[in-house]
């Protein structure tokens, strides 16, 4: 239903958020004391629990053009313009203060007490008969988002403030004080799974149910929630528990029947002159696109500001920075075998491109993002491209190199993974030669085959569809096979999904599994060298925290 999102999410900020999350001074702002319901106020019904959910989406739609920013800026692939503002420039260069204007820190705890609300007033007896004949709780699956939500604004924080405080009790009034805990990302996150993994299904194969409001705009409805083994997957892969984190992703690729899909920007011949492509088409495509934040041009509080942050006909805020643009323009196109020429097509067509605009009475050629344009005031918190790609990195520090490279180089799915020469089967088997159950793409059993026999190798994208017989795109000989995936796989992040809002997370867990801040610190500053030593000091890579946690 066309704008249903903004219409119920007005409603939403009238029934559940104008007098449901008001809060404490400093913490969450707020201008006075709000008046609420009494204590004993219950959600009972789903018309309720909706109107909340989609204030809550409200809320997301508010921090969706800041997390991309923040969470690119920081990275390596984009830079600040002639034209930036001052708080642009003070958070590439890690210097901003707490009172920037990108600041997430006050938007990301009102979602969260939004969540708590809505988690404190749901009446959890009201249960009904499913369509299989089970009791449930009648709004089992708003509990589940609400915990889902609130878990990833948290991880928002600790990624972009270092510490957060803690809390599930709803505050309501700006008197009342808050009872949390200050946690760093080693404390919280246990803490966030534990929340988490009672609402998962037992079994791989099960999917999880998403609350069912029908069509916003392009998107049904379940695409604007969060899987919650995808962000499971999530938070084990930034405690380094390996295994748990490709389980918790298998599980949603399985459950859900996804693959890569062979949507291809490529020359059309060897001469290098014509190229076609469907890569952007992904940006519209239900099973690509797993969780996004749709924004729209008709409210103008929920209206994404990317395409024109990014123009060059209209704010050009920010562009690609050199060494980004390298990491497409350095790739190795394969046509065939033997037969070459550089350049990652997903860059110029679709990510980016080069424009030439008037400056006074010259015409000057410059960089922009582009993405925006396709993704029409649409931010993608998850994409399947995502998953696959964190599920790699997951199985790559488990050992299993050659498999995670498969991923982007033939596809995985039972042909390419029985191929010895592609994958030794002791990568994916036990000691007793079985196929391992999250590991599975069809070796094992034959009814998986059915769900990954179209997945395609993910760097063809880009970089042509015989990048299989590419020899030179390879696992090279003499090198630490595990570091040489993990560089690739975060090459690939970037070719895939750059300009999304990831970089600065992918950086940031890499380091992490290989315990070398110095690494976080070399590459943010391929964009900006001087910013390597400063970045030697890790509380440096946070944005400063607004909030103390102190009355």
């Amino acid at each position: 239903m066309k704008y249903l999102l903004n219409t119920l999410s007005t409603l939403g900020i009238v029934l559940a958020m104008a007098f449901m999350s008001a809060s404490c001074s400093d913490f969450i702002e707020v201008d006075s004391n709000s008046v609420i319901p009494s204590d004993d106020y219950k959600i009972t019904d789903r018309a309720t629990a909706r109107y909340t959910m989609f204030g809550i989406l409200s809320q997301l739609q508010g921090v969706a053009d800041k997390y991309v920013v923040v969470g690119e800026l920081r990275g390596d692939l984009l830079a600040t313009t002639e034209n930036s503002t001052q708080d642009l420039r003070d958070i590439a260069a890690f210097q901003a203060d707490s009172l920037n204007a990108y600041h997430l820190e006050s938007d990301l705890y009102a979602i969260i007490n939004s969540c708590n609300y809505l988690l404190s007033r749901i009446d959890t007896a009201v249960v009904v008969t499913n369509d299989i004949g089970e009791r449930e709780q009648v709004l089992k699956y708003e509990m589940t988002q609400a915990t889902a939500i609130r878990a990833w604004a948290y991880l928002q924080l600790v990624l972009d403030y270092g510490t957060a405080t803690y809390y599930i009790e709803p505050i309501t009034s700006v008197d009342q004080t808050v009872d949390g805990r200050g946690m760093d990302i080693e404390a919280l996150l246990p803490v966030l799974i534990a929340d988490l993994q009672p609402w998962i299904p037992a079994d791989a194969e099960t999917r999880e149910h998403m609350p069912d409001y029908g069509t916003v705009d392009r998107f049904a409805s379940a695409q604007l929630f969060i899987p919650l083994r995808v962000l499971l997957g999530d938070l084990y892969l930034y405690l380094n528990d390996y295994e748990q984190a490709a389980r918790m992703y298998y599980a949603h690729l399985l459950s859900n029947g996804l693959t890569v899909l062979p949507r291809r920007n490529s020359w059309t011949d060897n001469t290098f002159t014509r190229e076609s492509g469907n890569w952007t088409s992904l940006f519209s495509t239900a099973s690509e696109m797993q969780t996004v934040v749709q924004c729209t041009d008709n409210y103008v509080n929920s209206q994404s500001h990317l395409a024109d942050i990014f123009s060059p006909t209209a704010d050009y805020l920010l562009a690609p920075s050199a060494a980004g643009l390298n990491t497409w323009e350095s790739q190795t196109y394969a046509y065939g075998s033997s037969v070459s020429t550089q350049g990652d097509l997903r860059g110029p067509y679709g990510t980016y491109d080069y424009v030439t605009v008037a400056k006074g009475a010259t015409e000057t050629e410059v960089a922009a993002v582009t993405k925006y344009k396709n993704l029409e005031q649409t931010v993608a918190l998850y994409r399947t491209s995502t998953i696959y790609l964190r599920y790699a990195e997951a199985i790559n520090r488990l050992g299993k190199h050659n498999m995670a490279f498969a991923l982007l180089k033939y596809g995985l799915n039972r042909e390419k993974l029985l191929v010895p020469s592609y994958v030794p089967a002791s990568e994916f088997t036990d000691e007793e030669g079985q196929v391992i159950d999250f590991l599975d793409f069809g070796q094992g059993n034959l009814n998986y085959n059915q769900v990954f026999a179209s997945n395609a190798a993910m760097h063809s994208r880009g970089c042509g569809e015989r990048i299989t017989d590419f020899r030179s795109y390879a696992i090279e000989s003499g090198v630490d096979s595990l570091l040489f995936v993990e560089n690739q796989l975060l090459t690939e992040m970037a070719l895939e999904t750059g300009y999304e809002g990831n970089r600065f997370a992918d950086i940031f867990r890499i380091g992490r599994h290989r315990a070398e801040p110095s690494f976080v610190a070399a590459t943010i500053a391929r964009r900006d060298p001087s910013l390597e030593a400063l970045l030697q000091d890790e509380q440096r890579w946070y944005l400063p925290r607004s909030y103390t946690g102190k009355r």
